[in-house]
Formats: structure tokens, C-alpha cells, sequence
């Protein structure tokens, strides 16, 4: 049960990746043993991760996300027979036309190889895992989440750092399909949606969601002095919760240029090698600039804060944006309610000591 909390008028509330263990009927993979579990599951359709995970000491997803380009370096000697699966097991599929075509760009470089074919399949293995279909809500969903979700309120900003649909689906039971959206659909071609300011609950995911395709025209392949087109989409406009489906990841057909399509997400990776945000400005990426947009509206969202709620995510020290940003917070007078199993206490602690008045929202610091 919640102890007792003051919102406000602009909560501002920080999601993580425990967020589906308190919502979800069937529990989905945590990062710590999603790559095993898939493994497992469908080895077959993940060839680059089932030569890798037995010689892996280390499977968390965010290792290695992290380690990736290192795992490539040290484990190159497994491409030929990675490609060869792809070439046996996937012809004529999205993902056969995708790693034949990255093969022949790469030909003289295999850690750079296995990195780009493992970065792929990390993205399709977060599609099937946390197909949206898939996932249904607990009926004991806890009722001060509930509460919290259906109460009204002048506007509450979300920062879900999931690449999931867990909190936009317990938002469209308990809010409202109309009644929420994201912060920067406004932003993609031809919604005319209500504006973000006629709605109390507003999305915002730094770390990209299964629901968007990331689309690229390869033009460069055929054409060098050609630009490569960079699109962004809604898996579907009319039902903002279908996901990537992951067997349509790679590319749309074998002809030329390349057309690919891949859900619009990030790795977890320290912040001096993350492209994504810190792509020069000649480098014209959508999904890059999109990321950066998300991270951006939450980091502005706090400045206007009345309180913050950090539910089931761990605030890792790697995460140094939201403490930097906290800790650069002029105005911390507002409270900070903290419910994050085993990490609870740790950052109240921090937070403490960087000046708020922060709080366990619950004597278990689970939600």
C-alpha cells in the first residue's frame, strides 16, 4: 500500500523496467534473462545469439548492449557460420535479403559484422518477447497504481525508459484510449489529434518503443552521392499499441535500393557511445533526433515538477542524464516518492543528499 503522497499539479512520473512485473499477468523476460530465455525458446530464429550465449559469461541484455562492439571484436571467428544459418535458414526473408546485403558491405570487417547482425537481432528479440498481443494485464493490478492512473489531475508526464507497451496499456484501461498520448505523436506527419496541452497524460520514451517502425531507403547502396531517407511511423495510427512485429524486421524486399524497417529503439550504452544522441547535426537520422527530443521533454519536465514519482527503475550510476539533470535541478523543493524493490532505499539516500525530500512510497519499495 502507497503511504501517503502529494502530486500535485505536475507529477512527473520515471518508469523503468520492473514496471511489468507489478502489471502484467504473465511475467516477460527481464534483462537479465531475456537473451537466455530466447534463446531457448527459438533458437533457430536468433542464429547470432544462439553461438553467442553459451560463450557469454556475462547475458544481461544491458552488458551486452553495452559490450557489443567488443563482443564482435572477440568473437568474430563466428560470422562465417552466422551468415551461413542466415543463408540456409532465411532465404528470401527480410531478415535473409538485410544480413546478405550487410555481408557484402562488410566483407573485410567481421567484428563490425557480427556487431551489426547481434544488434539486430537484440531489436527483434525485444519484438518477440513483448509483442504487444501477447500482453495482458494482471487482475490484481495494484489499486493505488490504479488510483493513481484514474485520478484526476492537471497533467502528468510520463518518462517511460521501456521500450514496451506496459504503462500506454494500464493507460488505456484506466485512463482511456482519447485520454493520453505521446508527447511527440504531434510531431510525426498527419496527426490531427487532439494537442498534447488538452491532455492530462502525456508519454514521452527516450529509449524509443516497439510500436514505431524506424524506416530507411538505402539509396547510398546503389547511388554514393544519393542520400539515405530516414522515416518514422506508427506501427499502425489507429491502434497506437500494436508492436513490431518481428519477423517483418529487415529488409521490405530484395530489390534495390534497399528498403529496411526496424523498431524505433536504442541500446543501452554508456552516453560517449551513444550515436543516437549524440549524432553531429549533418547526420540527418529521425530516429536519432527523435530520441533526443524524448530526452529533452523529459529533462524539461522536471524543471516544472510538483513531484516525481520513480516506479520499479533502478537508476543505475550508467544513467548519469536523470542524476545530472536532478542534481542540476535550481528548484528542489518539491517531494520525490521512490518505489523500486531492492533500489529504494539507495536512492533515497542519493536524492537526499542532492537536496530533495525524497520518501519510500511503500514499506516494501515494491508498487
Amino acid at each position: 500500500m502507497w503511504k501517503k503522497n502529494s502530486p500535485g499539479d505536475n507529477p512527473v512520473c520515471i518508469v523503468g523496467a520492473g514496471f511489468q512485473l507489478a502489471v502484467l499477468d504473465r511475467k516477460r523476460p527481464s534483462t537479465g534473462d531475456i537473451i537466455s530465455k530466447t534463446v531457448d525458446e527459438r533458437p533457430s530464429e536468433f542464429p547470432a545469439l544462439n553461438r553467442l550465449c553459451p560463450l557469454l559469461t556475462n547475458r544481461n541484455l544491458n552488458y551486452v548492449w553495452t559490450n557489443i562492439y567488443t563482443i564482435g571484436e572477440n568473437w568474430q571467428r563466428l560470422t562465417p557460420d552466422i551468415v551461413a544459418a542466415y543463408k540456409t535458414n532465411f532465404p528470401n526473408t527480410r531478415m535473409g535479403w538485410l544480413v546478405g546485403d550487410i555481408e557484402q558491405r562488410n566483407r573485410n570487417s567481421y567484428p563490425g559484422l557480427l556487431s551489426l547482425i547481434l544488434g539486430v537481432e537484440l531489436k527483434r528479440m525485444l519484438a518477440f518477447q513483448y509483442d504487444q498481443a501477447e500482453l495482458c494485464l494482471t487482475t490484481a493490478f495494484p489499486g493505488d497504481l490504479k488510483d493513481f492512473l484514474s485520478a484526476s489531475k492537471k497533467h502528468i508526464c510520463w518518462v517511460s525508459l521501456n521500450y514496451d507497451m506496459c504503462l500506454e496499456k494500464a493507460l488505456d484501461t484506466f485512463v482511456g484510449k482519447f485520454e493520453w498520448r505521446y508527447g511527440f505523436q504531434e510531431l510525426f506527419s498527419g496527426d490531427d489529434e487532439k494537442s498534447s496541452s488538452n491532455i492530462c497524460h502525456v508519454v514521452v520514451k527516450p529509449h524509443g518503443s516497439l510500436n514505431i517502425w524506424f524506416k530507411t531507403v538505402w539509396n547510398s547502396r546503389c547511388r554514393p552521392t544519393e542520400p539515405d531517407l530516414h522515416e518514422l511511423l506508427f506501427v499502425d495510427k489507429s491502434d497506437r499499441l500494436k508492436s513490431c512485429a518481428f519477423k517483418e524486421i529487415g529488409y521490405v524486399s530484395s530489390g534495390k535500393p534497399c528498403e529496411e524497417v526496424r523498431p524505433w529503439i536504442i541500446g543501452y550504452l554508456p552516453d560517449f557511445m551513444k550515436d543516437e544522441l549524440n549524432s553531429p547535426g549533418n547526420f540527418a537520422d529521425s530516429a536519432h533526433d527523435l530520441c533526443k527530443w524524448n530526452l529533452t521533454y523529459g529533462a524539461l519536465a522536471l524543471q516544472k515538477a510538483s513531484s516525481l514519482y520513480i516506479l520499479a527503475y533502478s537508476m543505475p550510476e550508467e544513467d548519469r542524464w536523470i542524476w545530472e539533470r536532478l542534481r542540476a535541478l535550481p528548484k528542489k523543493a518539491f517531494p520525490v516518492y521512490v518505489a523500486s524493490a531492492g533500489d529504494t532505499k539507495r536512492i533515497v539516500k542519493s536524492l537526499s543528499e542532492y537536496g530533495f525530500d525524497a520518501n519510500e512510497l511503500t514499506d516494501n519499495g515494491f508498487i
